[in-house]
């Protein structure tokens, strides 16, 4: 992935070119830059043979890791340290950069104008000592730490839209009432459709939505049935009707 690395730290450099970094990176006897870091830690995610940060450094001495990747041998000091420098804010403006720049593809016209978006989140197990990831889930009595990816995947551009990383008790419900745009369409499972007052939200905010319910829990009551046509019925569309949950 030696293209996408060139990719992402010409975007990194753009990105901090429009933002202020700590002082601490204009510091002429730091050797470890900004940019050099987040292209290393890149670097990482995409070889499942480097697994660990000491594992990155010796990378870093790798003689085509040095010169594409980030221009100089990293110490385990100082690796450690960048982390806590720099804002993760700025990764979400560098990916929105990233995504903008992958070619639309075609629509369908029966689709409108709305903006596709499956929406879903993944729990990932965070390191021990972030406490503020601690989950009530797991064991009895055992802690378990983890951190939740809240994603919007656009669906027909086939690219992530918008992501949040939250604590993994954080409702995922929360999380996406705050990621509402107008004039997008939202796919989702049971869990976004245990609500019903977040329908009427979401038509008022402009958006559409297909969300699936849950079926042990839901009464519904049918006030009008509605011709499906043969070209919907061809579709999949076994039946539609006005009801009431």
């Amino acid at each position: 992935h030696w293209r996408l690395l060139q990719q992402f730290s010409q975007s990194l450099e753009q990105v901090f070119a429009r933002h202020q970094l700590p002082a601490s990176f204009a510091d002429p006897q730091r050797r470890l830059t900004a940019r050099n870091y987040l292209c290393l830690f890149l670097f990482g995610l995409f070889n499942p043979v480097v697994r660990t940060l000491r594992g990155l450094c010796q990378a870093s001495q790798l003689e085509r890791v040095e010169s594409e990747v980030c221009a100089r041998r990293v110490s385990l000091g100082s690796f450690s340290e960048t982390q806590h420098l720099l804002d993760p804010g700025l990764l979400e403006e560098v990916f929105g950069q990233l995504s903008r720049q992958m070619p639309a593809l075609p629509r369908d016209a029966r689709l409108g104008q709305w903006q596709w978006l499956a929406q879903d989140g993944s729990l990932f197990r965070a390191l021990p000592r972030m406490a503020w990831a601690l989950y009530g889930a797991g064991k009895v009595g055992a802690p378990n730490r983890a951190v939740r990816l809240h994603l919007s995947l656009n669906l027909l551009d086939d690219k992530p839209e918008v992501a949040a990383v939250r604590p993994g008790g954080q409702c995922e419900r929360k999380v996406w009432r705050e990621q509402w745009r107008a004039g997008q369409a939202y796919v989702g499972d049971r869990c976004f459709g245990q609500e019903y007052r977040l329908f009427g939200q979401l038509q008022q905010k402009g958006c559409a939505f297909v969300l699936r319910l849950r079926e042990s829990q839901t009464v519904v009551n049918v006030i009008e049935e509605l011709q499906v046509s043969p070209a919907d019925r061809a579709a999949g569309v076994l039946r539609q009707a006005w009801a009431q949950l």
